[in-house]
Order: C-alpha cells, then sequence, then structure tokens
C-alpha cells in the first residue's frame, strides 16, 4: 500500500471513529419533565452564568441540577452546547473532542475544521492544541455556553489541569456550566465561579408545596406536605419517587429524618426504599422489561426486543413515560433513543446483579453483540469486559487494533489490562498488539522472547490463521523486534532489523511502519528521533546504514531516514552527500504529498544553499512549500516556516533588525513551556535572535538563559549547542570578548564528542572571531579546557576559511576524484595530524604517507596542507569523524 493511500486510509479511518466514539445522543440533553417547579431563587442564581467564566452546580444524585439547567436552557437565547459525560470520557483527545463536537452542535454552520486539527495538534502539543480551539470559539457570532454534565465520572488529573487552563484563558464571550455529583479539583479562582450547592437546590418548603400542587396525588394537609418535605429533605428525586407511590395508594413508613442532612448513604437508603415501593406497584412484565433493559446507558426499541424478547417495546415506553421518573427520551437523526435516570439504571442494574447474576452476564452479552452488530463497537466492548465475556472482547479488539492504534490507543490500552493475558497470549494477533503497548515499559530480553514465543507458535501451527494473516504477523514480528531496539536506543538493531525486514521481500513502504510514528511532524529527524536527539555519533549509527540500504527504494521510509542522515552530513560539513540524500527525500515527498517529508526537506535544502553561499535562493526554498500546503497543514507548519523564514533572513545578511522586530511582534506572548517539543524550542531560540538583531540584550539574556535549562532538561544536544553560540554571540555584540571566547567554550565541549562544523560556520564572521579568540585564549594559557581538543578548534577554523573561499552559488554536488586513502590521509590533515601520526592511524609508512599528500596537492591544485584541507571543505568532500 502506499503511503498517499495509507494517509487517505488514516482519515477514512478516523472519520469511522468519529462516527461511533462522538455519539450525538450525547450532546441531547433532557428536556423540561412534566410538572416541573420554577423556583425564581434559583433562577436569579442562573443569571450569573453570562457575566462568570465558570458556574459550578454540585449536589448529590437526583437533586435536580440537570432539570435546573434545562429550565433555564428553554429561557436563554444563548446558544449552548451540551455534554453528557461518562467512564469513557477519562481521556484527554476524547474529552476536549466531545467538546468541539458539542460546539458543532451548538453552530451547525460552523466552517471550520476544528476537529481535524485540533487531532493534529493535540498529538504534537495538546496547549497548542487548546490555544487553537480558544481561537476558534473567539471567532463565533455569539457567545456560547458550554454545558459538562455528569463531571463527577471525570477522575483524570490531566483533564482537571487542562480544563483549568482552558477557564482561565477562554475567550469572554465563551461560559462554562459544570454539572457534578461530587467536587472536583478544579483550579479556578473564585472571583470567576458562581457556585450551586446541594442546599441551595434542596427543595424549600413552599418549593415541596407547589410540586405537589402540580400532581396528581391529590389534596395534602400540611402536616402531610411537611413530612414529605422532611422524609426527602428537598430531594427532587425523592419527591418524584415519593409522589409515584402516592399515586398508586402506597405510603411510606413514618421514620424521622436523619438531622446529619442528606448524606450519601442516607440517600442511597432512601433511594433503595423508595425503589422498592414504586416497582411493587408495577405488573411483573413491567418489572421484568425495566430489569433487562437498565445494562445498556441508552437504549432503543430493537435492543429492547433483542433483550426483552418483548413483540411491542414501543408499547412498553408509552406506559413507563407516564412515570417521567424513569427515563427521558432522545432523538438521534432518525433514531429515537432512550436513557434512565442515571440513579434509577444503577439500583435497577443492582438488583438485577443481586436476583439473577447469570440473567445479568447473559444479557451483558446480548447488549455488546447487538451494539457491535449495529456499528457501535466500542460501546460493544464495555458490555463484553463487565459480563467478563473475554473471547468476545478479544475478538473485536483483533479487528479495532489496527484501525484505532493512530488515534484511540489510550481506550485500547485500557480494555488490554482488563482482558486477562492468558486469554490474549492465545490469539497471536492480539498478543502483538498488546506487545505493541507493553514493550517500552518491560525490558527488551522478555518482549524479544514474547516475540520469539509468538513467531514459534505462527511457524509451528500455521492452520489457525489463513495465510495472508500470518504472513502479516510474521512481517509485524521482524518490525516489533526493531520497535523494541528503537526504545532501547539500539541502533544498530534497529538498522539490522528493518534490513533484515528488506532481505525478506517484504514492501519497504508497508503500512506497518506507521505503527513506529513514522510520520511525527517535527522539522528534524535529527534532534527529534528517540535517543538521537541532535547526537551526531548516535544518529550516524541510526541513519546511516538504513539510508544507504534504502537508497534506490522511492518509498516513505526511505525517505524518512534520507532526511535524518543528510541533517547528519550537513552538520558534519559534507555538503555534497548531503544534498544527495536531502533531494531524495525532497523528490519523494513531493510524490507523497507528505508535508512530513517535504517540510523538513525544503529547511535543509535552504540550508545547504547558505552553505554553498547560494544565500539568495535560502528562503525560495521555504515560500515553495508554504504555497503546498493545504489549510490545516499550513496551521501546523506556519510556526515552524516563520521562523526558519527569519533565521534565513538573518543568514543571508538581510536586514535583520527590521525582520526581528516584525518576528517579536509575533510571538509577543511566547515563553519557554513545561512540554516544549523540537519545533516549540526552534521558535523559542529563533525568537532570541530576532532579540539580539533588534539590540534588546537583556531580554536575549533572559530568555537564553531559560532556554539553556529547558534544552538541558530535554536533553536536546544540538539545541544546547546553538542556545550557547547565540549567548556568545550575544557577549560579542555587546563588546564582552572574553566572555563570549569561554561562553562558546561551553557550546565546542558539548559538540567536540560528536564532531559539529555547521553549527558554527553556519552563523558566520561574529562565531568565526569568537573562535580565533578562544584559541588565542587557548593556547596562551589564559583558558584551560582539557576536553577540547585544539585540532577540532583548527577544524572548525578551516571550515570558515573553506566557506569564504568558495565561489558564490557554488555546486556541492562535485564529483569527489579522491580515492578512500586519500580522504583518510585529507582527514588527517584536517585534524592537524603529522605524516607520523597519520601514518600510525592507517598502519602504513611515513614515506607512503608523503606520496598520498602530493598526489592531494596534484589533485586540488594546491601546495600547501592547509589549502588542500580548505580546498576539500570548500567543495564539501571533507568528511569530519
Amino acid at each position: 500500500m502506499s503511503h498517499q493511500n495509507h494517509r487517505e486510509d488514516g482519515h477514512g479511518a478516523r472519520r469511522h471513529w468519529l462516527e461511533f466514539m462522538i455519539v450525538p445522543s450525547k450532546f441531547q440533553f433532557p428536556s423540561v419533565p412534566v410538572g416541573y417547579v420554577k423556583r425564581p431563587r434559583l433562577d436569579m442564581k442562573l443569571q450569573s452564568i453570562g457575566r462568570r467564566r465558570l458556574t459550578w452546580i454540585v449536589a448529590p444524585p437526583g437533586s435536580g441540577k440537570t432539570t435546573l439547567v434545562s429550565g433555564w436552557m428553554k429561557q436563554t437565547a444563548l446558544p449552548v452546547a451540551t455534554i453528557v459525560l461518562d467512564e469513557a470520557d477519562n481521556h484527554l483527545l476524547r474529552f476536549w473532542l466531545h467538546v468541539i463536537a458539542a460546539i458543532h452542535h451548538a453552530f451547525p454552520d460552523m466552517k471550520d475544521d476544528l476537529t481535524n486539527r485540533f487531532i493534529e495538534l493535540y498529538m504534537q502539543q495538546p496547549g497548542r492544541a487548546l490555544t487553537d480551539l480558544s481561537e476558534a470559539c473567539a471567532r463565533l457570532s455569539q457567545p456560547i455556553v458550554i454545558v459538562l454534565d455528569d463531571y463527577h465520572v471525570i477522575h483524570m488529573p490531566d483533564i482537571h489541569d487542562m480544563l483549568s487552563a482552558w477557564i482561565r484563558t477562554m475567550p469572554d464571550h465563551v461560559y462554562l456550566v459544570v454539572l457534578s455529583r461530587t467536587e472536583a479539583p478544579l483550579d479556578v479562582s473564585k472571583r470567576s465561579m458562581n457556585r450551586i450547592g446541594w442546599h441551595d437546590l434542596a427543595f424549600t418548603e413552599a418549593e415541596t408545596r407547589r410540586f405537589f400542587r402540580q400532581t396528581e396525588t391529590g389534596p395534602l394537609s400540611a402536616d402531610q406536605l411537611r413530612y414529605w418535605q422532611q422524609q426527602t429533605e428537598g430531594w427532587a428525586l425523592g419527591m418524584r419517587m415519593l409522589e409515584a407511590t402516592i399515586r398508586g395508594g402506597e405510603t411510606a413508613d413514618r421514620t424521622e429524618p436523619d438531622e446529619s442532612g442528606l448524606a450519601a448513604e442516607r440517600q442511597a437508603l432512601t433511594g433503595e426504599r423508595l425503589m422498592g415501593m414504586l416497582l411493587d406497584q408495577l405488573p411483573e412484565e413491567t418489572i421484568r422489561f425495566l430489569l433487562r433493559t437498565s445494562l445498556p446507558e441508552r437504549i432503543q426499541a430493537p435492543l429492547c426486543s433483542e433483550l426483552t424478547g418483548h413483540p411491542e417495546p414501543e408499547r412498553m415506553f408509552a406506559f413507563l413515560g407516564k412515570e417521567t421518573v424513569f427515563f427521558h427520551r432522545l432523538q438521534d437523526g432518525d433514531r429515537i433513543w432512550y436513557r434512565y435516570h442515571p440513579l434509577i439504571a444503577q439500583m435497577l442494574r443492582n438488583r438485577l446483579l443481586r436476583e439473577d447474576p447469570v440473567m445479568w452476564q447473559s444479557l451483558q452479552w446480548k447488549t455488546g453483540r447487538w451494539l457491535e452488530s449495529n456499528g457501535y463497537p466500542m460501546e460493544a466492548m464495555e458490555h463484553y469486559m463487565a459480563g467478563s465475556h473475554y473471547e468476545d472482547a478479544g475478538r473485536l479488539l483483533e479487528r479495532l487494533f489496527n484501525q484505532f492504534i493512530l488515534t484511540e490507543a489510550w481506550a485500547l490500552r485500557r480494555f488490554f489490562e482488563i482482558i486477562p493475558e492468558e486469554m490474549i497470549q492465545r490469539r497471536p494477533k492480539l498478543y502483538v498488539s498488546y506487545l505493541f503497548f507493553i514493550v517500552p515499559e518491560q525490558p527488551a530480553t522478555r518482549s524479544f522472547a514474547q516475540l520469539e514465543a509468538i513467531e514459534r507458535q505462527l511457524t509451528l501451527q500455521p492452520g489457525e490463521l489463513p495465510l495472508e494473516g500470518r504472513d502479516y504477523l510474521l512481517r509485524v514480528i521482524v518490525v516489533m523486534r526493531a520497535y523494541v531496539c528503537m526504545f532501547q536506543h539500539d541502533f544498530d538493531g534497529l538498522a539490522s532489523y528493518l534490513e533484515l525486514y528488506l532481505e525478506r521481500g517484504y514492501p519497504a513502504h508497508d503500512e506497518i511502519f506507521a505503527y513506529i510514528d513514522y510520520s511525527v511532524h517535527h522539522y528534524s529527524r535529527l534532534r527529534s528521533f528517540p535517543g538521537v536527539l541532535g547526537r551526531l555519533r548516535e544518529a550516524q549509527r541510526c541513519f546511516e546504514p538504513i539510508a544507504k540500504r534504502w537508497r534506490d527504494v522511492r518509498s516513505y521510509n526511505a525517505a524518512y531516514y534520507a532526511i535524518g542522515y543528510a541533517e547528519l552530513l550537513y552538520e558534519w560539513n559534507r555538503l555534497r552527500d548531503a544534498k544527495t540524500y536531502v533531494t531524495l527525500a525532497r523528490t519523494v515527498g513531493d510524490e507523497l504529498q507528505a508535508a512530513a517529508l517535504f517540510v523538513p526537506a525544503a529547511i535543509l535544502q535552504g540550508l545547504l544553499a547558505i552553505g554553498c553561499n547560494d544565500r539568495d535562493n535560502a528562503r525560495r526554498y521555504v515560500s515553495e512549500v508554504r504555497s503546498r500546503l493545504n489549510a490545516k497543514e499550513t496551521a501546523y507548519w506556519a510556526p515552524v516556516l516563520d521562523a526558519w523564514d527569519f533565521k534565513f533572513q538573518l543568514l543571508s545578511g538581510i536586514d535583520g533588525a527590521a525582520a526581528g522586530e516584525k518576528y517579536i511582534a509575533a510571538h509577543r506572548t511566547s515563553t519557554p513551556h513545561e512540554s516544549s517539543v523540537t519545533n516549540t524550542l526552534l521558535c523559542m531560540i529563533v525568537l532570541a535572535r530576532a532579540k539580539i538583531a533588534v539590540g534588546a540584550y537583556a531580554e536575549a539574556h533572559t530568555l537564553l538563559k531559560k532556554l539553556q535549562k529547558r534544552c538541558a532538561e530535554q536533553q536536546q544536544l544540538a539545541e544546547q549547542i546553538e542556545v550557547y553560540i547565540l549567548h556568545a554571540i550575544l557577549y560579542e555584540k555587546q563588546g564582552k570578548h572574553s566572555l563570549a571566547a569561554r561562553t562558546l567554550g561551553k557550546a565546542l565541549l558539548l559538540s567536540a564528542a560528536d564532531g559539529y562544523i555547521r553549527a558554527y560556520v553556519g552563523e558566520g564572521e561574529t562565531v568565526r572571531r569568537i573562535v580565533l579568540h578562544y584559541r588565542d585564549l587557548r593556547q596562551s594559557y589564559r583558558l584551560k579546557e582539557r576536553h577540547v581538543s585544539l585540532r577540532y578548534v583548527n577544524q572548525i577554523l578551516f571550515a570558515f576559511e573553506g566557506q569564504q573561499l568558495m565561489p558564490e552559488n557554488a555546486d556541492a554536488n562535485e564529483d569527489n576524484p579522491l580515492s578512500k586513502k586519500e580522504m583518510q590521509v585529507l582527514l588527517g590533515l584536517s585534524i592537524s595530524n603529522t605524516n607520523k601520526e597519520i601514518a600510525a592511524s592507517m598502519g602504513i609508512s611515513t614515506g607512503t604517507v608523503h606520496t598520498y599528500v602530493q598526489r592531494l596537492f596534484a589533485k586540488l591544485n594546491v601546495n600547501k596542507r592547509k589549502d588542500a584541507v580548505l580546498q576539500a571543505y570548500r567543495k564539501g568532500w571533507l568528511k569530519p569523524q
């Protein structure tokens, strides 16, 4: 399957996922029930919804929270987005996608690709996705109220933290109403919150009197009303249940009310007692119907027939509809759904489990089977799990895995934690899927042993799976071994298994590779690959063997590794070879229309243009790819391209002050963030460049200090080197030459082991002066630094001189006529080795080295060692090690 097809399948899977994971009925808020009692004192409290960021309504179940908001919604002219949350919403992405879907329900004409854009941004940096959501809400034509019902089911701290952050920063005309049974750790100031609690919601005696006057219970004396109010303590659901029992001719036992108030335990006892009284009035057929339909979160007529065998479930719903205490009706397109009151449903489920556990388990299976057959597989999984039907759960999970691993991995992981491991191990495909999640968390030896066991099972028992499925799993196992090596930072093993994959005749563009996250949208593979993070030696082990092996394979994966290898070659100043691999990556990226390939490739092409003194064309590459991006890609890549465009302006000698002012204006509020990744660090470092360019040295100094700490914490070597170099430039511009040299020494200390060259040469004349001053301080013993070789410093200075000698618009692709031995000798010359040292390292005589040096002079048309090295740098032939 081509990468383009894979991309399309991915978006198709996402659409399918949204179709049944974002359930429309969750956005249907219950209407005002029959017998609704209007309570002006609470209406006054709700008037502040449009004046406070958050309205927090917290009270026990059945207290009338939802009814109160329903009554307010009937009166308000504001658009209202409602969400009824459940346990499955305990995931950041799912939670926020429901918020977005609710907003779309409130504004059906909203033309904004907010959902897909949020998913893309969330995968990179959740905070940025939240900022984009706020900006989209700010563009709405009217104020909006977002209602989150049943927030008590949310127990994930990250959701509380992210929601708190959004409340503090959301636009002024967005208001949030949260309904919960319990308190939640939302970090919101009291000044921006309106709180309505249980004591506010509890019916007063006067409201209890109005409630019963509107019912069909008949006339009640003042003593009776006072008694019922004391019995329920103003509990709305309890009053409805009590009213239903009174109409049925039953009376509750007269007991003294608990002076401690309506505590959770007392409420549960009261509810169970009243529920028992209410059910005792109903026919046996109706009770059986209620119990058997209580397991699903929502029900409809065909599902009821499946669970009860009742021939006319609509007639039963019509009968039960008279008892408004049981459920409310929802419209989902042309489908009618019913949802029991949560507390009523729980009491029915408890009774069913207590009276007939075998029936309870059987109904879980029937519910799961019906939901799976009707296009609700994730809801079906919940019922299979609840009923311990793990074989069906495992079968369904196998089908869901490929479709959801790139979007809903969190849900699959939760299911894997529940299904017994021995059952997982009996299903090879499911077992491999399970290993995908646990590989990062366990020793590599255990992962390899498990993969070997699966491979042995597939080989010895080939009949359990179709031939195509068996071959697919054998391919997956090879890539999974590479996956294990990647997490262990074993780049030799990673390269070995990926090469083995090709040698077995498998396609290099297989979709399996997508599971190792090859389409991460970072501008630099060298800086973002796990375990590499700018370490050139590690990058060589990771990228070189794979890039060379796949050099002639035009696939997404070949281009992915080609970018990393080209970046490595560029940093080592091997411009000619870097150009070869980046051209491969760029052409494949263009063919596949993959921005994750052609954007990083174009950025590197711009750097190579500057490295070849073709400064006029550096920005052209950024402009080219910007014009090729669609709206969603532009939203993601714009900050990266803006940063590089400005950086290229500075490196090309364009008016830095004017460009710097413009860049700073666009990033006035930016600060380093705890979750910063490669692209965010890029933008912040470029912002520091801009501050230096405009002379804002104090601000630049503060920002660079923060960045040094951030880069060190995240172990981003390349960024650490760049930040120290910029700090040295800052000191140099302030006339603090010795401090500049000492600061540059910190960069050299970090970069020496990996042999960075372009990090210094690309910065131009200012850094060359600092390097010269650093060498002078070292040679005069005024600066003691034993860990940085002066040969490495001279190598950088050679590269500077080669850059100055290179003609304008030089072609870095000129063929290299030097033999392997001559290149080894040239390398020795570049680090100031003597003939004797070169001879010892190559295992040849000093006279032979002298002969090679003369050949070098002849081929390069020079007569000095230094000139030979400079000429090689100019042509991009030198290979620093």
